[in-house]
């Protein structure tokens, strides 16, 4: 359900902001999946990898400045900023439990069979919801879809399937991080198709986003440390408690 609200979401708000735009903003959700995952997941960041998440948002922040100033997205917009900001929210929490699902809860399952429930009911949803909006048209479901929609099909399922791979053998927040490149692919695209021009602060921005995939990358073997010196602490502890429970033993008897 998750997922079909946020879906259906994005074309609403590309009526609002040119692509380029959606994408820097909608890197938001990496700052909410990485709240939610430590909020939900117990998933502990290190503090390099915190001041990463930092330095996307600000690095996003700069991108999206050259907007208002072409005068093709005015800065800030409460409407589409309060979209912005319920889409990062659904997709951070629809992002987090299912790698939640697809790790812990049926983590012995196929990522096939996985994909297969996942899907089925994305399926179902988008299908009751097409029907069920007084549909007219003497063409037909698949006379009225042109080449373009076929390849944007192929494409939004083949992303479907990748994403799915990336929450499963490595997580929510490595799949938010994936998806924040597509601001350089988007940004080229739209060069030559939509006449967009980036300026300087797109590429200081997109500058800053790679120093932070870099930062968040690395700072990982901080957060390695950190849970390692709390195994080992732990072991310490129920040594010694083994030990005391022992010479009690001893006493005792």
């Amino acid at each position: 359900m998750a997922y079909f609200i946020n879906n259906n979401l994005v074309f609403l708000i590309l009526n609002l902001m040119n692509p380029p735009t959606f994408t820097v903003l909608s890197n938001l959700k990496i700052l909410t999946t990485g709240l939610f995952s430590y909020i939900f997941l117990n998933r502990i960041l290190s503090t390099t990898q915190w001041i990463s998440l930092v330095l996307l948002f600000i690095g996003t922040t700069i991108a999206q400045i050259q907007f208002s100033s072409e005068g093709s997205f005015e800065f800030t917009s409460p409407f589409g900023f309060l979209l912005i900001l319920i889409f990062s929210s659904i997709s951070a929490g629809a992002s987090v439990y299912t790698e939640y699902v697809m790790k812990d809860k049926f983590g012995n399952e196929s990522i096939n069979l996985q994909n297969i429930k996942l899907y089925l009911f994305g399926v179902l949803l988008n299908g009751l919801v097409y029907f069920t909006l007084s549909y007219r048209s003497d063409d037909g479901f698949f006379l009225t879809l042109y080449p373009i929609h076929y390849a944007i099909i192929i494409s939004v399922c083949s992303l479907g399937l990748i994403t799915s791979a990336i929450i499963k053998y490595s997580g929510s927040i490595t799949k938010v991080y994936a998806s924040s490149l597509a601001m350089f692919f988007s940004g080229f695209v739209c060069y030559y198709i939509l006449e967009f021009s980036p300026n300087i602060n797109f590429f200081l921005g997109a500058l800053i986003c790679c120093l932070s995939v870099h930062m968040y990358s690395t700072g990982g073997l901080d957060q390695y440390n950190v849970i390692r010196s709390k195994e080992q602490e732990s072991s310490l502890i129920n040594e010694d408690l083994e030990e005391n429970i022992g010479l009690e033993k001893k006493i005792f008897y």
